[in-house]
């Protein structure tokens, strides 16, 4: 794992950790842990409120594992339950996915939720970022939203 990158995505995550509310915004800071198909990783999401009924969704990935077949995809999900224990199918499917040229890099991907922050936060839902289908379909990192 480059060492540079994950410094960077860790001081990023701790100096935006938690919840900061400002005016009518809210954002949160969501770890995601790796799964065992993906250990020595780190990730971190930022959901914010936007306008309407959504949410915005910032994904930072550290890293994917070294067999990722390239380009990387990486698609995102929210189920309901814990990432211990979460509802047999999304909740929510976001289809925008990242598309990596290396696996090595931090890759950043950008999409937005159907559902308000407050929503997301109160009831009980968990976000998943699982590999390409050419990767076999396996959740790479997971995160309770709180």
């Amino acid at each position: 794992m480059n060492r540079i990158p994950s410094l960077a995505l860790l001081v990023m995550t701790s100096v935006i950790s938690g919840c900061a509310t400002t005016g009518d915004h809210q954002v949160v800071n969501v770890p995601l842990n790796a799964t065992q198909y993906n250990t020595g990783h780190i990730a971190s999401a930022l959901l914010a409120s936007t306008t309407g009924n959504r949410t915005g969704l910032t994904i930072v990935v550290g890293g994917v594992p070294s067999s990722t077949a390239l380009p990387a995809h990486i698609d995102t999900y929210i189920y309901s339950g814990t990432c211990e224990n979460p509802g047999s199918k999304p909740v929510y499917e976001m289809k925008q996915s990242v598309t990596a040229r290396s696996v090595s890099s931090p890759l950043r991907l950008s999409t937005v939720a159907p559902a308000t922050l407050s929503e997301l936060r109160s009831g009980g839902y968990v976000l998943v970022l699982r590999a390409g289908p050419m990767d076999g379909s396996v959740n790479l990192f997971c995160g309770n939203i709180t």
